[in-house]
């Protein structure tokens, strides 16, 4: 799997920063999409076609901290 995509921005002194990284994989047919910050964790599956992207999958979320319970909504 690929490494997840992060920055190193600059903000202003005393400026709140929430880490953010995302990363896209192909798998079976499908491409998976998640992004990630520290408290919690969006993820979906979409299919692909030539004229775009269609969620696949209903969309995951998952909060840290409260067991790695996911939780999901259609």
């Amino acid at each position: 799997m690929p490494d997840a995509v992060v920055t190193d921005q600059k903000t202003d002194q005393g400026t709140p920063v929430i880490p953010l990284a995302y990363v896209i994989v192909p798998f079976e047919g499908q491409v998976l999409a998640r992004l990630s910050t520290n408290a919690m964790e969006l993820g979906r599956a979409y299919a692909v076609t030539a004229n775009g992207a269609t969620p696949a999958s209903a969309l995951s979320l998952l909060k840290r901290g409260e067991g790695r319970r996911p939780w999901y909504s259609p």
